[in-house]
């Protein structure tokens, strides 16, 4: 049996809608996040202006955090609020019963989502994404950008080839802009629930989900039409 995988973008691909981890940390140090905010300043000037480096963007964002003391407890308490989308346990367990390898590649925050996905960690090869790093009293002393993100997730596909799963066995699940070059590896694109997605452009997303209140959806458009997977 050939290889399968399953690769999940995690802020508003396995989450709910509308929850961002850097937006909930941001307003757990007590910033603002309006669009006049230092949140918003340094979104534009990174994402938008390219006035600044990601790299640029991850320091300026650790010192705002640092100097409200963020600590690992008020960290993990922002993660615990994480609601995982509808569906997501019954469709992991599905895809890992049937032999499907599931990573995670994110721009959200590795020990973010750990802490969100609890005991369903198990289920995912490998889960990439940013880090953040605390001292040895608790404090967060840095935050490490992933190389896996925006044109890095078409590397971490390609990584996967390399590894014998081909193109046509791994279907990629996200939602917006910074997913977009996924397809470039030749893989399947489903997106879910798009947030800056150009789900116009059928090359970008091969399928494209409006509206999905459960993520089981996505198991009939994963599996290939002779292939039926057993629910256990």
């Amino acid at each position: 049996m050939e290889k399968k995988a399953v690769i999940f973008d995690f802020d508003g691909t396995l989450t709910k809608k509308n929850q961002n981890i850097w937006k909930m940390l941001w307003e757990a140090c007590g910033y603002t996040t309006d669009k006049t905010s230092l949140y918003a300043n340094l979104y534009v000037s990174h994402v938008i202006n390219k006035e600044i480096t990601r790299k640029q963007w991850f320091d300026l964002t650790c010192e705002a955090f640092k100097r409200k003391k963020l600590d690992f407890l008020a960290f993990y308490k922002t993660s615990k609020q994480i609601e995982l989308i509808n569906g997501f346990e019954s469709t992991i367990k599905t895809l890992y019963n049937n032999g499907y390898e599931l990573h995670i590649v994110s721009g959200c925050i590795k020990e973010a989502i750990e802490v969100a996905l609890n005991k369903n960690a198990k289920y995912f090869t490998f889960i990439e994404s940013n880090k953040a790093i605390f001292d040895e009293n608790g404090f967060l002393e840095q935050l490490v950008p992933t190389n896996f993100d925006y044109e890095g997730k078409a590397k971490y596909i390609e990584n996967l080839k390399l590894k014998g799963i081909k193109a046509e066995n791994i279907t990629f699940v996200g939602n917006s802009d910074n997913d977009e070059w996924a397809y470039t590896s030749g893989c399947k694109t489903i997106c879910i629930n798009p947030d800056k997605a150009d789900t116009e452009n059928n090359k970008k997303w091969n399928v494209v989900i409006d509206k999905l209140e459960n993520l089981n959806k996505i198991l009939n458009i994963i599996q290939e039409k002779n292939d039926k997977f057993i629910l256990k």
